[in-house]
């Protein structure tokens, strides 16, 4: 029951315990499988990635703004932070396959934006896991330096550490 477990939630998040809310955005199986939503391949089929997972498209705004009201329920429920992951386009899996999209970056850092805005008042700090090819000129995953420099905290993996070091990542802990 979602009332009960979202009081439970409330309840934990009201301890000495820092909370985080750890959120896939745009790698989503249930949203990507709609094919309104979805990342499509350039022949105009449902996009999958490596792991055979769909994604939802960083372009919908209906995808967007769902995304938003989540992450505002998450905050209105006390967590301390919220931690994006898959927050951009696919950078692994037959990306050759993809339809092409314009302006990544824009469109990923109008919805950073449009989130930020949704939790401006709220005591909540927004994290992301940053990418590797963040550093580069053109990023396939729409994430730049200058995006990852507005969230709270840049969260990354292991192998990626280096390449984001002026972000003085935190190591995102292996999920079991």
């Amino acid at each position: 029951d979602a009332p009960e477990l979202n009081e439970q939630l409330s309840a934990w998040n009201q301890k000495e315990f820092y909370t985080i809310a750890r959120l896939s955005c745009f790698q989503d199986e249930a949203l990507g499988s709609n094919m309104a939503h979805t990342i499509r391949t350039s022949s105009g089929y449902r996009w999958k990635d490596g792991g055979g997972l769909h994604w939802a498209s960083p372009s919908d705004q209906e995808v967007q703004d769902y995304l938003v009201g989540l992450m505002v329920e998450l905050a209105q429920l006390g967590f301390d932070e919220i931690l994006l992951t898959d927050c951009g386009f696919p950078t692994q899996g037959d990306l050759d396959s993809l339809r092409a999209v314009e302006e990544k970056e824009e469109t990923l850092e109008t919805f950073c934006r449009q989130l930020q805005g949704a939790l401006a008042d709220t005591p909540v700090t927004l994290s992301v896991m940053g990418q590797r090819d963040s550093v580069t000129a053109d990023p396939v995953s729409g994430q730049t330096t200058a995006l990852l420099a507005t969230f709270g905290r840049v969260w990354t993996q292991a192998e990626d550490q280096e390449a984001l070091a002026a972000f003085d990542p935190v190591v995102l802990p292996a999920v079991s």
